[in-house]
Formats: C-alpha cells, structure tokens, sequence
C-alpha cells in the first residue's frame, strides 16, 4: 500500500509539473529604462517574461540576458485589459513612473488573457507621476 501511495504523489507531482509547463507563455520586451520589480531592481536591458499558472495562481518569471536579472512573482488576476491595448494587439508591461524610478505594475499577455497585477511599492507622495507602456512579442520555440 505504501509503494502505491508513492507512486500515486509521484504520478500527481509530473502531472503538475507538466501542467504548468503547458500552460507557460513565454514573451520578450525590451526595456529602455531600470525599473523595480515586487521588491528587485533590474537594469535597463530585454527580458524574457513568463507567465506560468500554477494551483496557487499566476507566477510571472522575468529574466534578463546577465546573471542576477530575474525575479520570480505572484501575481494576480485584475480584469479586463484597457480597450487601447486590445485594439493594438500587443502584450503589454505597464510601468507607473516618478522622477528617479519606474515600477512595474500591470502586466497583460494577449488576447483572452486578463490583466496581472504585480506587487507594487509606492512612490514618493508628491512626486510626479507618468505610465510608461512597455510591449511585449511572443518568444518563438527555442
């Protein structure tokens, strides 16, 4: 009976995995300015951004080109994507900005998909405040 239990946690545990891998997109953007990321600095620089939907809700991986570029976050579902970034049909990172510092705050990964909220620290209280729009490309298989 103990050896059935086993292989039955092992055959649940591939399962998962398996699932997860399936259901990862894998997008890339190029990102002119360094930016802060649920608690990490990244540089300037292309990252690889990956959403994979595991039991305990979306995970975004973003890796960049040099060691030390990635961060690994929940993030969680927020509605629908804005209407401007429907009609323009790119994924999209959405960054709230103040005069030292970007924060990457929202992220939408195409069509059907809902929009992400990211863990976000606040800016100064009377800083000055823009949205810079980041888009992203689907990665083709490597």
């Amino acid at each position: 009976m103990k050896n059935l239990t086993t292989k039955l946690m092992i055959t649940a545990a591939a399962l998962v995995a398996a699932a997860n891998v399936a259901s990862a997109q894998t997008m890339e953007a190029k990102i002119p300015f360094a930016f802060r990321a649920d608690g990490t600095v990244l540089a300037a620089g292309t990252y690889r951004v990956t959403v994979q939907h595991a039991m305990s809700g979306p995970v975004v991986i973003i890796e960049g080109a040099k060691p030390g570029q990635h961060l690994i976050s929940l993030a969680v579902p927020n509605g629908e994507a804005k209407e401007a970034w429907k009609s323009a049909g790119d994924a999209v990172l959405s960054f709230r900005c103040g005069v030292s510092r970007c924060v990457l705050t929202d992220m939408w990964i195409g069509a059907g998909a809902p929009t992400y909220k990211l863990p976000t620290p606040s800016l100064g209280k009377d800083e000055p405040v823009h949205t810079a729009e980041i888009p992203m490309h689907m990665v083709k298989g490597d």
